[in-house]
Parts: C-alpha cells; sequence; structure tokens
C-alpha cells in the first residue's frame, strides 16, 4: 500500500505528543552540552559522552507535555522542535572549571539520562569557555522527518 498524506501526518503529530519519549507529562527531557569531540550518530549514548560540568552549564529540559510540529516546506520535511526553557537553548558560565572547558555540542536524553534521543554538534563550531560570561548558544533543537520517508512500499530485497 502507498501511504496517503494523512498517514504521512501522523509520524510528526504522534512523535511531537508522545509522553513516552519527547513529550513526557511530567519529568522533563535533560539537553546536556558535551565537552569532548564527538560524531553524532544513530549510536551516539548519554553515558559515552563528556557533560560540562561548570557552573551555569547545567542540563537544561523544554517544557513537558507536547512539543511543536509542523512542515517545512522548503526542506520537503516534517519538524519536531523542543520548546525553549525561560532564556532559550543558551547557557551563560558563572564560574570556571579547570581545566577550562570546551563544549562541541550537546545530547538530548530522557529525566534519568538512561535513554538516548539524539545528539548533535555546534553549528558554529566548539565553544571555549574561559572565562565568566562566556555564553554557549546551541538554537532550535528539532527531530527532522522527510516527507516520503515512509512509503508504505515493500521493501526491495537486498542483494548479499
Amino acid at each position: 500500500m502507498i501511504i496517503t498524506d494523512t498517514l504521512e501526518v501522523r509520524i510528526p503529530t504522534l512523535l511531537a505528543a508522545d509522553a513516552s519519549t519527547l513529550a513526557p507529562a511530567a519529568l522533563a527531557l535533560n539537553v546536556s552540552l558535551v565537552t569532548a569531540a564527538f560524531t553524532p550518530g544513530r549510536s551516539t549514548r548519554y553515558a559515552d559522552l563528556t557533560k560540562a560540568a561548570g557552573a551555569g552549564l547545567e542540563p537544561k529540559s523544554p517544557a513537558v507535555g507536547a512539543q511543536l510540529m509542523g512542515f517545512d516546506p522548503s526542506r520537503n520535511a516534517w519538524k519536531v522542535i523542543l520548546k525553549e526553557p525561560a532564556g532559550g537553548w543558551n547557557w551563560l558560565a558563572t564560574a570556571l572549571e579547570d581545566p577550562v572547558e570546551t563544549v562541541y555540542g550537546y545530547v538530548v536524553s530522557d529525566n534519568d539520562n538512561s535513554d538516548t534521543y539524539g545528539s548533535d554538534v555546534l553549528e558554529d563550531g566548539p565553544v571555549l569557555v574561559n572565562a565568566i560570561g562566556v555564553i554557549v548558544s546551541v538554537g532550535e533543537i528539532a527531530v527532522w522527518i522527510p516527507a516520503g520517508l515512509i512509503t508504505g512500499e515493500e521493501p526491495s530485497e537486498q542483494a548479499p
């Protein structure tokens, strides 16, 4: 069966409101800064990353409940956006660590960090937190789902 857009739109809609992953009703997600170089990927896990320890660089959380969801026609993709906390996805160093930390990216996990939902590197490159008042900005945190990703067609056989 070839699915219609009616069924396709349900996928990001369900993800944006899924209480067991991105939209918990009570215990919010964690967005933690990562302080060692890494390559984001499907197998990236919270436990394998080095997280920021400096004052002001603690994990932040989006609002609980359904996250934002919409379609971006310029990219022909559905988008689930984590709601920004007060002050946005910006961290302000309020003390210095010894040694000084460099922030390379972020990781999104559930409240107790047992499930990792995604990660990314900072768009403008690593940020050296070498003074009180240094700001680390992540920008928008979103899950992209390309339109037509799920077709309903039977997968073709792969050659051995």
